[in-house]
């Protein structure tokens, strides 16, 4: 009898130490179930954005040189696709965010770089020109916060990669400068989390090199975070991976980085082929803590991620630099 009291004892002192262990070291770090979904109607990369439960791939490239006007809706519940209303102005590499109900499609290249702000209003299934941004730029990122556009980052027409904010009031149709970025990045993903905004990865200088033809493209690692009541930046705790082309979606307030693209040495030249990554890792904005998540079944990058009903659906991209993908995968984070 002794001796059980004492077994149990020995076991209750090395419970709580167990635990702390598999916190501290990720113990069941990986989780979640990949599903494939029926393909999109055109392969490309595009931006996307969700309204009344339906998910919206604003214009992006395909396998032809031109950028594309094409807006298509997905549905989730059904996995049907439908053709809407096409963009005023053919674009890629632009971003879009969504204020009460309608979508605003900003920046991009249509084929040089523009400015061009144009909203979509999924009921009447028409688009109205707004207000230009100031600065002109693709490879951007936009989120919305409390009925205000940040338009964020991005390259210029010379190939720039810009640290500039600028926010957008879809009441006023307005354009505000606000903080630039600590550090200037390009083809990166932003997301709005309880407030605040997250930028995560992407290039971060574009920037001839010796020859003047071939151009630098560095991975980051970096996340940073925006208060737009403070209007104040502050770096907080890098991605495990660093990478360019990602795409970023949130699930009960924990941030899931999913895809993009990355080379080895941290760094490669346009006349060479980038390393597309099924990556996942999944970021904790209340702890500033990453972990991992089951691996993407389709690599890729310029990907466009949405989540919705606890799910998170990944459209179009690239497996390589040549070819854009149709492919649609559906993941479900383990609860």
């Amino acid at each position: 009898m002794l001796k059980k009291i004492k077994l149990i004892e020995h076991l209750a002192l090395i419970s709580p130490i167990m635990l702390i262990f598999c916190f501290l070291f990720d113990v069941n770090a990986e989780d979640g179930k990949w599903v494939k979904k029926g393909n999109m109607p055109t392969a490309k990369l595009s931006p996307s954005c969700v309204v009344n439960g339906k998910i919206y791939l604003v214009g992006g490239m395909s396998d032809s040189p031109n950028p594309l006007s094409t807006l298509e809706e997905y549905d989730p519940a059904t996995d049907k696709w439908t053709k809407k209303a096409d963009m005023p102005t053919p674009r890629g590499m632009l971003s879009v965010s969504v204020v009460n109900g309608k979508i605003y499609a900003i920046g991009g290249v249509s084929p040089s770089t523009t400015p061009a702000t144009e909203e979509y209003d999924p009921i009447t299934d028409k688009w109205t020109k707004k207000a230009d941004m100031p600065t002109p730029r693709s490879f951007l990122s936009a989120c919305a916060i409390n009925g205000k556009i940040y338009a964020i980052g991005g390259i210029n027409e010379s190939l720039k990669t810009l640290s500039t904010v600028e926010e957008y009031d879809p009441v006023t149709n307005k354009w505000t400068k606000k903080a630039n970025m600590l550090t200037p990045r390009a083809f990166f993903s932003a997301i709005a989390v309880n407030n605040k905004i997250y930028c995560f990865g992407g290039f971060a200088k574009v920037g001839p090199m010796a020859n003047g033809r071939d151009k630098e493209e560095v991975y980051l690692s970096s996340v940073e975070e925006y208060d737009p009541m403070t209007n104040k930046w502050i770096r907080k705790a890098d991605m495990p991976t660093g990478r360019a082309g990602l795409s970023t979606s949130v699930i009960n307030g924990i941030v899931y980085a999913i895809g993009g693209q990355t080379a080895s040495g941290e760094k490669f030249f346009l006349t060479e082929r980038p390393i597309s990554l099924s990556t996942v890792e999944k970021y904790d904005p209340k702890i500033d803590r990453w972990t991992k998540a089951s691996k993407m079944p389709t690599a890729r990058y310029a990907i466009a991620t949405e989540a919705i009903n606890g799910k998170i659906y990944v459209f179009g991209g690239s497996e390589d630099t040549i070819k854009p993908s149709s492919k649609v995968e559906e993941f479900t984070p383990e609860q």
